[in-house]
């Protein structure tokens, strides 16, 4: 690269001195030919296997989709080839994405929309900005942005190139799967259904395939309960929900909404989607369209509704996404304010608060929440600490009636006193047990709660040995 940059730097200095002299048309042929240097050998350096390459797309994603969005600028030297090129590489990666269902989680946010995928083992996570005219401020630096832009391009190029090469696309793609939309000049940015369904059918019997070649290899018994193998039937349980989890709608997308962002989560999940700018004039064909239409997708209020369709907005097919099952619409419901959208990044045990909305969530998909446990164990043990004062109120009364009968007595209460402590180890088992499923925070509590019952059980029985004594 060293060796690629001087010779480079010569040449210009060539260039320059055959400009001093006015010989403008040897300068022209001069420049034409000026040396090219290449990153692949930079690439396979830093990057010896091809998963190494898919852990640093993060940031590759996260600039090249900036760019794409990007507005030419002379001052600024913001080329309008590479303004295509970002986009070009970008749209080519949401269609592998799209075509092999790789997404799992997406979330709008202020800053842009989330999205995260998961290619061979490696989960990616990046932003994309929203479609807004962009104003470029003059205190960055883009000359840094520029040759990074250049490195991740050149990485993004590779990528693709090796992801297409698995499904048996030759890239760059030629005829590319885009909607005609000839009425309504939406050609060359959105998806065709049809096409991209086909293109998903033949991915799933290459990794069908894949997977058969792979399951050949018998397991042993030994490791088959392991945790690695059950994160593994999880793993294998959630892909088959993402591929199915909108096979039964179909979406009819409103003018106003992001069809640019909707359109990749709706097909890689086994959903499909008709454009209100695209559907058929003609009546007949207009009724037959509407039939089929399960969900009306607006961002705007609505004067009329009709009657078996369910109206949502664009948040709905997020929050379908990041829990994996379809949630009730009435929340959801165009001109009405929609629920809290809550990111699917962020863990909830490990931040010590679980949001209202994530409980009604678990309610609905049957899931237990630490505090239900809680709660269920508390009244456990109250009911077992009524259990135990009321057997050590029985001894008591005996000890009242007759002095002649307390070795009598004393030896009852022994028992009882033998009895209650089998019962309280057997109690703490079972709390025990049941502690292991709570979090830190419950675990703290309770062993404060266990402390002061056995203070208590303590006193109790030093009075009753008092007495016997």
């Amino acid at each position: 690269m060293l060796s690629k940059f001087r010779d480079i730097k010569a040449h210009l200095k060539k260039h320059k001195k055959l400009l001093g002299r006015r010989e403008e048309k040897l300068a022209e042929k001069h420049k034409k030919k000026t040396p090219k240097y290449s990153l692949a050998p930079v690439l396979k350096d830093r990057y010896p296997s091809f998963v190494d390459a898919l852990r640093d797309l993060d940031d590759a994603l996260c600039l090249i989709s900036l760019f794409a969005q990007f507005p030419q600028h002379l001052t600024l030297e913001i080329a309008k080839k590479d303004l295509e090129t970002c986009q070009t590489l970008y749209r080519d990666f949401l269609l592998y994405c799209t075509i092999s269902q790789c997404f799992t989680k997406s979330f709008f946010s202020i800053k842009g929309i989330y999205y995260r995928v998961e290619i061979m083992g490696q989960q990616i996570t990046w932003v994309q900005p929203y479609k807004f005219n962009q104003r470029l401020p003059f205190d960055v630096d883009y000359k840094v942005m520029g040759t990074f832009t250049e490195f991740y391009i050149a990485l993004l190029k590779f990528t693709n190139y090796k992801l297409f090469a698995d499904l048996g696309v030759p890239y760059p793609v030629e005829n590319f799967p885009v909607a005609q939309g000839a009425e309504s000049g939406t050609g060359g940015q959105y998806f065709d259904v049809e096409k991209i369904q086909q293109f998903q059918t033949n991915a799933r019997k290459l990794f069908d395939a894949a997977n058969e070649d792979g399951e050949t290899s018998v397991i042993d018994k030994a490791f088959q309960n392991t945790p690695e193998m059950q994160r593994l039937k999880r793993r294998m349980e959630a892909s088959g929900k993402q591929r199915n989890l909108f096979g039964k709608c179909l979406f009819l997308l409103g003018r106003e909404t992001p069809v640019y962002i909707l359109q990749n989560l709706i097909l890689s999940f086994g959903g499909s989607f008709v454009l209100q700018e695209e559907m058929p004039l003609d009546e007949k064909a207009h009724a037959e369209v509407m039939k089929k239409v399960t969900h009306m997708c607006h961002d705007r209020p609505l004067s009329s509704t009709e009657k078996g369709k369910e109206y949502v907005q664009p948040q709905y097919i997020l929050d379908c996404i990041n829990n994996l099952f379809l949630l009730p619409t009435k929340t959801y419901a165009p001109g009405i304010p929609p629920p809290a959208h809550l990111s699917p990044f962020i863990d909830n045990t490990e931040a010590g608060y679980l949001p209202d909305r994530q409980r009604e969530i678990n309610a609905l998909a049957g899931i237990e929440t630490l505090e239900n446990l809680a709660e269920a164990l508390s009244s456990d043990e109250e009911k077992e600490d009524e259990e135990a004062a009321k057997e050590a109120a029985a001894p008591m009364k005996g000890d009242l009636d007759s002095s002649d009968d307390e070795e009598a007595n004393g030896d009852i209460e022994s028992d009882s006193s033998d009895d209650k402590t089998g019962k309280t180890k057997s109690a703490k088992t079972k709390k025990v047990e049941k502690k292991k499923i709570l979090s830190k925070a419950d675990k703290t509590a309770q062993n404060e709660k266990i402390k002061r019952d056995l203070a208590k059980e303590t006193q109790e029985l030093g009075k009753m040995l008092m007495t016997n004594r």
